[in-house]
């Protein structure tokens, strides 16, 4: 009897044992994973924004194009191309790479998405892929971010620059674009073409910022300055702006 006894508790010992080894090992294998995903994100984020990495990543990112409204803004750095000929490439690259970090965290403080850079010009969006009531409002906030903090990069570096910030809204077509091989998340359309044009004129009005009539259409109030109708080049019809 006492050995039946003795048997009985070792026997419920190592199942309690084995039980416990099975849920340490679970739980070992759920943390690796964790960490494996979550390297995966810091990764993939380096190469795409974090938001499009997170909706990718969890299957929410439509693999098709689909209509969205949001607003588009583009950024250049202006006096910048004339330092090409006179700083060292070193110097040059580390300028460069201080005012898009300055960039990238303003449009990112307003939940907004850095859709690329080019060159000494950075394009976002705002309202998609997830999306943003207020887009609009985000967007000119950022615009104004982006504008007092180039002026404290120039500052610091001692060099003439100024940014130029185009902003426009409207119905664009997103989703991920590309070859096979690789592919990018972006929007197309009229509206992005816009903001470009609408960015190109701050030189011409020589204002860091200026946001295009359908954007202001959006805001809730304003403040703005109205600097009359254009014709921009590509654009058909006049587009009225206002600078912020």
């Amino acid at each position: 009897m006492l050995f039946r006894s003795l048997g009985a508790s070792l026997f419920a010992a190592a199942l309690a044992w084995a039980f416990w080894q099975e849920r340490h090992r679970r739980a070992l294998a759920q943390l690796a994973h964790a960490r494996e995903m979550e390297s995966v994100r810091q990764t993939f984020g380096r190469f795409v924004t974090p938001e499009v990495a997170e909706e990718a990543l969890a299957g929410r990112l439509s693999t098709q194009g689909e209509a969205r409204d949001v607003t588009v803004l583009f950024a250049d750095l202006r006096g910048f191309t004339p330092l090409t000929a006179s700083l060292p490439p070193q110097r040059l690259v580390e300028l460069l790479n201080a005012w898009l970090t300055e960039m990238v965290a303003a449009i990112e403080a307003e939940g907004g998405v850095v859709n690329k850079f080019i060159g000494d010009a950075v394009v976002a969006i705002f309202g998609a892929p997830r999306a943003q009531p207020d887009h609009a409002e985000r967007a000119v906030r950022a615009a104004r971010r982006m504008a007092a903090a180039t002026r404290a990069v120039a500052e610091r570096h001692g060099q003439a620059l100024r940014a130029g910030v185009g902003v426009n809204s409207g119905t664009v077509i997103a989703g991920p674009v590309g070859a096979a091989s690789r592919m990018e998340y972006t929007v197309i359309g009229e509206v992005v073409n816009v903001a470009a044009r609408v960015e190109a004129l701050t030189r011409t009005l020589d204002v860091d910022v200026l946001v295009a009539d359908d954007t202001v259409a959006r805001l809730g109030s304003h403040g703005l300055r109205d600097r009359g109708t254009h014709a921009l080049k590509g654009v058909p019809t006049p587009v009225r702006v206002w600078e912020a």
